[in-house]
């Protein structure tokens, strides 16, 4: 099971159909993390970046990882900048993070 599967199967049963997450996991599970990032870039909304870097953020996926460092570095949001941090430092779980 790739990464992406493994964080879907666990939250498949706590959000409905048609959910920001479920449909992150979808396109993750397609293998569209390039439409992702560039979506996510693309859109002001915070929470929604911010949802995204909580559920996903430690994957292993080399886009998602960029991202993540690129928010890290340059987020004007401080709350959302704070969390993409601590998520980039982090590391993945393949890389020993928890």
């Amino acid at each position: 099971m790739r990464p992406i599967e493994a964080v879907g199967h666990a939250q498949d049963a706590s959000e409905p159909p048609g959910s920001e997450g479920d449909v992150f996991r979808q396109l993750a599970k397609m293998g569209k993390t390039s439409y992702l990032v560039s979506a996510l870039t693309s859109n002001p909304e915070r929470n929604m970046r911010k949802k995204f870097v909580v559920e996903f953020g430690r994957l292993p996926d080399p886009q998602i990882r960029g991202w993540i460092r690129q928010l890290a570095a340059r987020e004007t949001d401080l709350e959302l900048r704070t969390l993409a941090t601590n998520v980039a430092g982090q590391g993945t779980p393949e890389e020993g993070g928890t």
